[in-house]
């Protein structure tokens, strides 16, 4: 069964695993990882995590399905925004502010909406 945080049926802790399931899938040991300034991916970011496991948990099952379809265009994506300074900045400094929250949810959002409907 596919689960998402609208799916009325499931708990959140089904919401949950299902996004951290998901997570794994697409990135695995790269998720929630941002990439340090050696180019190599560095300890789990918390930002990171938390705007990545609501934007998979949200998708529907053939919005995820559309996803893993072009799991190497969402790879490239994922990597282009892992080095987009505006990006960065808002999972890296002031994080619990309004606006960096924001910003990173529609960032990391546009992002999957743009692979989907490629």
């Amino acid at each position: 069964m596919c689960f998402t945080l609208s799916h009325r049926s499931s708990t959140t802790g089904e919401a949950f695993l299902a996004s951290m399931r998901r997570s794994h899938e697409l990135l695995g040991d790269i998720a929630f990882r941002k990439i340090n300034q050696d180019g190599r991916y560095g300890a789990i970011n918390k930002p990171l995590l938390e705007c990545t496991s609501v934007a998979l948990a949200n998708l529907s099952c053939d919005q995820y399905a559309a996803l893993t379809a072009r799991h190497q265009a969402f790879l490239a994506q994922y990597d282009l925004l892992l080095h987009n300074e505006e990006f960065v900045g808002v999972i890296t400094s002031g994080t619990a502010k309004r606006t960096s929250v924001r910003k990173r949810h529609e960032m990391l959002q546009a992002m999957i909406d743009k692979v989907i409907t490629q």
